[in-house]
């Protein structure tokens, strides 16, 4: 499997690195963002980056566990277009011409809480990207994959982190790709 970690920015208009989300008085602007790499944020606050590296691996590393108000990151249970768009491209070439694609959700990953549910839909791996412009889903598929179950992808709603299961090919393309 591949474990691909969520997004890291940092806010380049904050100038404080001392300053915490607590002590914000304002919320960021996307197009202030720079993303950067998991790796060089451990190396810069002496976190080892491991496989079972998360979100919470910095806490102790923070001033009073609290995370800093320039670094943006990473969302849970939500693969950004940024991830989602190189991703696609890799996994196209893992299915047939013509398959089917299975998206599934945790009813957690909807807006709609009331129906504790998995909701499941059937569709190409082109959509997949379609997913957030629903009003219903607040998150991105919990899992997905082709009718051949060559590959699965599980987003879940409370994890910075997406795994993904598949051939050793696939495992290995995902590994040298530097979009994520």
């Amino acid at each position: 499997y591949y474990k691909l970690l969520h997004p890291l920015f940092i806010d380049v208009t904050v100038d404080d690195k001392k300053l915490t989300w607590d002590d914000a008085k304002e919320e960021y602007q996307e197009e202030n963002l720079k993303q950067i790499c998991w790796i060089d944020l451990a190396d810069e606050y002496g976190v080892q980056f491991v496989p079972e590296i998360s979100y919470q691996s910095f806490r102790k590393a923070f001033s009073e566990n609290l995370w800093p108000r320039y670094i943006i990151g990473p969302e849970e249970g939500n693969l950004e277009s940024t991830i989602l768009n190189p991703l696609q491209k890799i996994l196209v070439k893992h299915i047939k011409k013509d398959e089917e694609i299975f998206f599934s959700y945790f009813f957690l990953a909807t807006d709609d809480w009331e129906n504790p549910e998995w909701t499941l839909y059937k569709g190409r791996l082109s959509e997949i990207n379609d997913f957030e412009n629903l009003d219903s889903f607040r998150l991105s598929p919990t899992y997905w994959w082709p009718e051949s179950k060559s590959w699965c992808v599980c987003t879940s709603y409370d994890l910075d982190f997406t795994l993904i299961g598949g051939s050793k090919n696939l495992i290995g393309k995902l590994s040298v790709n530097d979009q994520f």
